[in-house]
């Protein structure tokens, strides 16, 4: 390769390489906050967890937002469904173990862990008779 087009090649190289890490550095917004007023009507707030229940709409993180526990969900419809979650990403590897249900539903979750569900009723603690 002759000297000029060898340099003119080092160049091009160099000119991508820090076009590339222009691109690269620029910072990603975070991801936004889940929606937990999906279903709800206008106007209205949305329903707030309490220290026995959780609404059936919404993602809660177990621990902060909500108590762990064994929690019951009386009377869904068929659109009725739950997901436990390792962290909040969205990816599919986060999901522990995941349900659609009709009529009564139970989920057990752990402090730490992530808690989403749509289209289902309150869900109650279960409290156990010691």
């Amino acid at each position: 390769m002759p000297p000029r087009a060898w340099l003119l090649a080092v160049g091009a190289l160099v000119a991508g390489l820090f076009a590339g890490f222009s691109l690269a550095s620029e910072s990603v917004p975070p991801a936004p906050l889940p929606d937990n007023t999906a279903g709800q009507a206008k106007g209205s707030e949305p329903e707030q967890p309490t220290d026995t229940t959780i609404p059936g709409q919404g993602t809660f993180w177990v621990g902060a937002d909500v108590e762990s526990g064994l929690y019951h969900s009386a009377k869904n419809s068929t659109a009725c469904s739950w997901r436990r979650l390792k962290d909040a990403s969205g990816e599919p590897e986060s999901v522990l173990a995941d349900e659609k249900s009709a009529g009564d539903a139970y989920v057990h979750i752990e402090d730490g862990e992530f808690f989403a569900s749509t289209q289902c009723n309150t869900w109650k603690r279960v409290t156990q008779n010691s």
